[in-house]
């Protein structure tokens, strides 16, 4: 992926970790995955939700990353300027 794909795609997701609605819906997700975790029947079941909720993390993981490297590429390039 080059820079300015990085920086597209740090931008979007700036944007969605500050839209309003999405943190909403991640935090009804992260609320309904953990109910889910307690009321598991069996460790199987809750380790189905445990790794769902894994995923999540990772997935927000990524996209604050791509921020990160959306806003050191803007950096390096006012430096080089």
């Amino acid at each position: 992926m080059n820079e300015d794909a990085q920086v597209n795609m740090g931008l979007y997701c700036q944007e969605l970790l500050n839209d309003a609605r999405f943190v909403e819906l991640l935090e009804v997700l992260e609320l309904s995955l953990s109910q889910a975790m307690l009321a598991s029947d069996t460790a199987e079941e809750r380790e189905k939700e445990h790794k769902t909720f894994k995923g999540l993390k990772a997935l927000l993981d990524l996209m604050q990353q791509f921020v990160i490297v959306k806003d050191q590429i803007a950096a390096n390039r006012d430096e080089s300027e």
